[in-house]
């Protein structure tokens, strides 16, 4: 069981964290080309930074996931709830807080959004690729 969780933990941690670099990437360069006028502006380096930020968002929202490793209990396990919120729990709370902070913090702009939604989304999908199937296996 443990070699199971290990290898659904691993999966969703290097599937999000690569996936949303690359999708993190790819809007930043479509942002900066098309919403910036200037050629100084396309050349700046700080929506880089920006993007850094949201894939570290995403790979925190990813970590948060070690709670599936309450699943070796096996009362966890075998109760539908229980095995749904050590899934989902703590990724939620740390993407509820992450988008209010950051939303009060640079505002709700498109950009913003954008971002959070591929920072937040990418790893909430992968869990629960990953919860679906594990359950099923069970």
């Amino acid at each position: 069981m443990i070699k199971t969780l290990l290898k659904i933990y691993g999966k969703i941690v290097a599937f999000s964290f690569f996936t949303t670099l690359i999708l993190a990437t790819i809007v930043g360069i479509v942002q900066s080309y098309f919403a910036e006028p200037s050629q100084s502006m396309r050349n700046c380096i700080m929506p880089f930074f920006t993007e850094l930020l949201f894939v570290g968002l995403a790979s925190v929202v990813a970590l948060s996931t070690i709670t599936i490793f309450i699943n070796l209990n096996e009362k966890i396990r075998t109760h539908n709830t229980t095995n749904f919120l050590s899934f989902f729990i703590l990724p939620f709370v740390i993407g509820i807080f992450s988008i209010i902070s950051v939303v009060q913090a640079e505002g709700a702009g498109f950009q913003t959004i954008l971002f959070l939604i591929v920072s937040i989304g990418t790893p909430l999908f992968f869990i629960r690729s990953e919860y679906l199937k594990f359950k099923n296996n069970e």
